[in-house]
């Protein structure tokens, strides 16, 4: 399960990272492919935006993506590692402009997830640009010419929603597949002092889980400080808290 977490964590922000890099290459449909060429440069793999594109910079700016996918790993099962339905994307500008990231919505419809482990322990959610980003780091701070990243911006998140989700997991050193179909996920994250709320409910082995996630504030995290983490799982016939 620590897998999966992860590997959705990965594609979650990378949905992120596209959707608020793709409103500075306006109009978006004539530079559409820098969009995709910026992907591929930066994971090796191929962003595909079939649909429409709707932006707007006022009040607020907010992206809607249709019909998006992302390239699986060279020889994975499925070709797409992550397609979505519908993406939408509704960002506060002038919180960007003191660093801070606040996020009114972001909405995945119908996400499907792949994630996979190859024969050889490669996971699928690891992509090329950012191991090669990785090994960059490494000799610079070798050499001692390594420069200090800054911190990332404080995050803000309002009305966050997974809708009618789909998540695999295959290992192909063992075996192990596991899906997770109807996925209806919620989260509330007021700001980084705040708690953090994530409530839903998927469908595991043909039984429905209802979940519940609360923690300490995600600032606590960030720094490794001492927080608290609350799981309820519920489900006939068990419940776990």
């Amino acid at each position: 399960m620590k897998k999966v977490l992860i590997g959705v964590g990965a594609v979650i922000v990378l949905v992120v990272v596209v959707l608020v890099a793709a409103p500075f290459f306006i109009p978006v449909d004539v530079y559409r492919q820098q969009v995709v060429d910026g992907v591929r440069e930066a994971t090796g793999r191929e962003l595909a935006l079939r649909g429409d594109i709707r932006l707007s910079l006022l009040p607020a700016l907010a992206l809607e993506a249709d019909d998006v996918s992302f390239a699986n790993a060279p020889g994975a099962r499925e070709p797409a590692m992550a397609s979505f339905e519908k993406v939408r994307l509704r960002l506060q500008v002038w919180p960007l402009l003191s660093g801070q990231l606040k996020v009114d919505t972001f909405v995945l419809v119908k996400p499907v997830i792949h994630l996979e482990v190859d024969k050889e322990g490669r996971p699928n959610w690891v992509f090329a640009g950012a191991a090669a980003a990785e090994a960059k780091k490494a000799r610079d701070d070798e050499s001692g010419e390594g420069v200090e990243v800054g911190e990332m911006p404080d995050l803000s998140l309002g009305e966050v929603r997974l809708e009618d989700g789909l998540i695999t997991f295959f290992d192909a050193r063992n075996g192990q597949a596991i899906e997770v179909r109807n996925i209806a996920m919620a989260i509330d994250l007021p700001d980084m002092d705040s708690p953090f709320n994530a409530d839903g409910s998927f469908v595991w082995n043909d039984q429905k889980v209802s979940l519940t996630l609360n923690s300490g504030p995600l600032r606590a995290l960030k720094e490794g400080a001492p927080t608290t983490l609350e799981l309820a799982l519920e489900s006939a016939p068990i419940t776990l808290r």
